[in-house]
């Protein structure tokens, strides 16, 4: 994600990067254990309580990292707007790959 787009921020704004690091982290793990439990339904299996339970602890630890990390930038636009705005762009650039190339969004 982060190889090709350099990380320069004012050390005030490296807790929310932690904690945004964090999310993605934690929606990955979530994702995965998901990804498993469908093969697994694809091949005729049927979840075991141990995999539903890993699920719903994963997507638990996901939501703290959500909060987590809204709590962080809002803390961070509090003490220092211009490295929040510095984080804000860097995340701009992070996941420009992500946006879609079909032309401008329709609302």
């Amino acid at each position: 994600m982060t190889a090709d787009v350099a990380v320069d921020l004012p050390a005030v704004a490296l807790p929310a990067w932690q904690a945004y690091r964090l999310m993605l982290d934690t929606k990955a793990a979530h994702f995965a254990a998901l990804e498993t439990q469908e093969r697994e339904g694809q091949l005729g299996l049927k979840p075991r309580l141990a995999q539903q339970a890993l699920i719903t602890r994963l997507l638990e630890e996901h939501s703290a990292a959500v909060r987590g990390f809204k709590a962080a930038l809002l803390e961070l636009g509090r003490v220092d707007a211009a490295a929040r705005d510095q984080l804000i762009a860097l995340l701009g650039r992070v996941n420009e790959g992500l946006a879609p190339t079909a032309g401008p969004a329709r609302h």
